[in-house]
């Protein structure tokens, strides 16, 4: 008998090493994905796609032969999420989110469901009622937690829409109403690029040195504000100063994939001051060394 209990002890516990190890697998290929620039074309690289295919696979298994397990609302999510960004079956991405509401109502994820939800609708080009769903989680005092992040998906839509006053408009909420918000920062960049695309340079630039004022702002949110402070420069055609804006923010880039817009912008910075020939040799070596890229 004691032999019995043991044995089944331990299937138990190789059931469970099998389902964790599966589980863990499955955000690891997530996160792995979520990690790759996108392309030019705004889609997801091929071995994103890959590690998406594959998370999709272990949540499958997960959902399949441990749907009563603690974790089967974490493996949908991440399902549904794959399907999200691998930017390719919003349709059936959105089924599995309202499966999520429907199935795991009290699921922590839940909430961030019905933004999903909302983004799959704006994907698949019924904007209006993604406009309207975005709205009616904002003033849903329920769904406070998600208040900041959907306030920036609706500011970015806006965007996308040229709408900048109704852009604009939540990215201040953001700024004011939700300063420990992951969104904080973002929504200052997002705020003085839309005022940089409307062309007022200034008001922009005004913008991204309230944000350095803050002193907990992190490193990549300095270095893109301050590429946002450079190009504003140059398009106000303070030459000079954006030549200097822009070489001092080239030595601390470190992000490998950023490089080429910054040295494009110090290269348009040179022919401005009238260092054509230098210009000219800079921007030869930004089209040898990023072929079938933007910046060639």
């Amino acid at each position: 008998m004691k032999k019995i209990i043991i044995l089944i002890s331990v299937a138990l516990m190789l059931n469970s090493c099998a389902y964790y190890n599966t589980f863990f697998n499955a955000k690891k290929y997530f996160a792995e994905a979520q990690e790759i620039p996108l392309r030019d074309t705004g889609r997801p690289d091929s071995n994103a796609i890959k590690k998406y295919n594959k998370c999709i696979k272990k949540c499958g298994i997960i959902l399949t032969d441990y749907k009563e397990s603690e974790w089967a609302d974490d493996a949908l999510i991440l399902l549904a999420k794959s399907l999200f960004y691998k930017k390719s079956n919003y349709i059936q991405a959105k089924e599995k989110f309202n499966d999520m509401i429907t199935f795991y109502p009290d699921s922590e994820f839940a909430d961030e469901a019905h933004l999903y939800i909302a983004r799959s609708d704006f994907e698949l080009k019924n904007k209006e009622e993604a406009f309207e769903q975005l709205k009616e989680i904002i003033s849903n005092p329920e769904l406070q937690n998600i208040h900041s992040e959907t306030m920036f998906v609706t500011a970015e839509y806006y965007l996308q829409e040229n709408e900048h006053i109704q852009a604009e408009y939540y990215f201040k909420r953001i700024i004011d109403e939700f300063p420990e918000s992951e969104e904080y920062e973002q929504a200052y960049i997002a705020l003085s690029e839309s005022y940089h695309k409307s062309e007022n340079y200034q008001l922009s630039n005004e913008t991204i040195s309230e944000l350095l004022q803050n002193k907990k702002v992190g490193k990549k949110a300095k270095l893109d504000a301050r590429y946002i402070y450079a190009y504003n420069l140059l398009l106000s055609g303070e030459y000079q100063e954006a030549l200097k804006a822009s070489k001092k923010l080239l030595s601390n880039e470190y992000r490998l994939n950023e490089l080429p817009k910054t040295q494009l912008l110090e290269a348009r910075s040179m022919d401005g001051v009238g260092n054509t020939e230098k210009a000219i040799k800079r921007f030869e070596t930004i089209m040898q060394e990023n072929q079938r890229s933007k910046y060639s």
